[in-house]
């Protein structure tokens, strides 16, 4: 896996049905684990589509907008993952 301005990293495994919270928006998604030295999660197209997620790049937000909720987040307190299948911590 690329970043930008970063090195290439392998992708060391994944975990699959990791709960997500987003203030009142929750789910599950599986998520590609790789060894990351500059960022805590990166939020892939796939999951911006699940949750119906439009970026407001120029707030530094996100905007939900699904029927489970409509909220603004800032980008700086948007995620928490809580644990996979066995019970680690994956991020």
């Amino acid at each position: 896996m690329k970043v930008v301005n970063a090195k290439a990293h392998r992708i060391v495994g994944r975990a699959y049905g990791v709960p997500i919270v987003m203030d009142k928006w929750h789910g599950k998604h599986d998520l590609l684990v790789v060894m990351l030295d500059d960022f805590d999660i990166i939020i892939g197209q796939n999951f911006l589509r699940k949750a119906k997620i439009v970026l407001l790049s120029y707030l530094n937000s996100i905007l939900i907008n699904n029927e489970l909720c409509q909220c603004v987040l800032s980008c700086c307190e948007i995620i928490q993952v809580e644990s996979n299948k066995r019970g680690n911590n994956m991020i």
